[in-house]
């Protein structure tokens, strides 16, 4: 498919975690719609996305740039229509991290987003430094000894999204322990999920049902409280979300911590299939196991 040089965005609130998935299943079927997307406002309900191409913005919309400044996600909170090139929508999360420059003193400020400049402004960045931060710094030093990160992208059938935002918020308590926060006008201070309709894949080591559809939810926090107690290594909610998700018939992707057992992990990821793959082709196991 051709890219347009121009984004659409369109962004409607939805007052209610069902009236958000409902919004995004039937958003979905829309053939005059190239981009789809949404975030939950913990249970307050959530902004709806939705993107297409376009050959050049009215006269009265202007083209927006957001990146270095203003920054794209504050602007999620607001309904209406914007203009963006098809680089900064692809791009758009990336110069915040989606919202977790929250954590970096100072990235709020236009003047020191200004004196960085685009080229420090990018999510590899960021993750280099807080991973020389935690390994040089808190680690050592034992700052972060009961806090544990969470840093998740789950896929849910969409049949029991609504039902995971209400059970994600009472497992993983950021609202009340984490740091990234999010509030839209009117309404109290909350948590920002994002939810990212995908289909199920066809691939046997990501058993899922194939061509359904899911909801993928991204969740990015360090939280430390009596929940978090022995921090990473305990993994406390993330072991709690690892749980809720097989409950929900949802599959964890797999780039981050992960928890489970061997032979769990397996069960899961349809180890006989992997297994046989691996005597297939490395047969005296000179490579390290999946797991």
């Amino acid at each position: 498919q051709k890219a347009g040089p121009l984004v659409r965005l369109e962004k409607i609130w939805c007052d209610s975690p069902g009236a958000l998935i409902e919004g995004l299943k039937n958003n979905c079927l829309r053939s005059d719609l190239d981009y789809v997307d949404a975030v939950a406002l913990g249970e307050q309900g959530g902004m709806l996305m939705l993107g297409s191409y376009a050959k050049q913005a009215p006269s009265d919309n202007k083209v927006k740039y957001y990146g270095l400044w203003p920054q794209f996600y504050p602007s999620i909170v607001e309904e209406g229509v914007d203009f963006i090139t098809t680089e900064d929508y692809i791009w758009r999360w990336d110069a915040d991290w989606f919202w977790c420059t929250q954590i970096f003193p100072g990235l709020n400020f236009w003047i020191i987003r200004w004196l960085c400049g685009p080229h420090l402004l990018r999510s590899d960045t960021y993750k280099a430094f807080n991973d020389v931060m935690i390994k040089n710094v808190l680690e050592p030093f034992g700052l972060n000894k009961n806090e544990e990160l969470v840093i998740q992208d789950i896929e849910i059938p969409v049949d029991q999204a609504e039902n995971y935002i209400s059970e994600f918020l009472r497992v993983c308590p950021s609202g009340r322990i984490g740091k990234i926060k999010l509030r839209r006008k009117g309404l109290p201070i909350t948590v920002p999920i994002w939810l990212c309709p995908v289909k199920g894949t066809g691939f046997p080591l990501m058993p899922m049902a194939k061509d359904a559809l899911y909801i993928n939810f991204g969740f990015w926090d360090a939280l430390e409280g009596a929940e978090t107690k022995g921090g990473i290594a305990a993994g406390r909610v993330n072991r709690a979300l690892e749980d809720l998700t097989t409950t929900l018939g949802g599959k964890k992707t797999l780039y981050s911590n992960a928890y489970f057992s061997e032979e769990e992990f397996y069960r899961l990821y349809n180890g006989e299939a992997y297994k046989k793959v691996k005597e297939l082709y490395d047969p005296t196991g000179r490579l390290r196991g999946w797991y």
